[in-house]
């Protein structure tokens, strides 16, 4: 099995989610990789399709961790 190409934007946020400690928000995620919040929402969901990342919800907000 091959692994999958991640583009530029996938790479920067599964590098930080690996070096996380605990799940990071959308929110914390665009400050700390310098993308748009937009973008970040965007690129995560494509990442949770391909079973990268998960999420769960807690309170209002949406943490996400690796998934690998």
């Amino acid at each position: 099995m091959t692994k999958p190409s991640l583009n530029v934007y996938e790479e920067r946020i599964v590098r930080l989610l690996m070096i996380a400690y605990r799940p990071l928000t959308t929110q914390q995620i665009a400050k700390h990789t310098g993308i748009s919040y937009n973008t970040v929402v965007k690129h995560l969901k494509n990442l949770k399709k391909r079973g990268l990342v998960d999420s769960e919800e807690w309170s209002n907000k949406i943490y996400w961790v690796k998934s690998f």
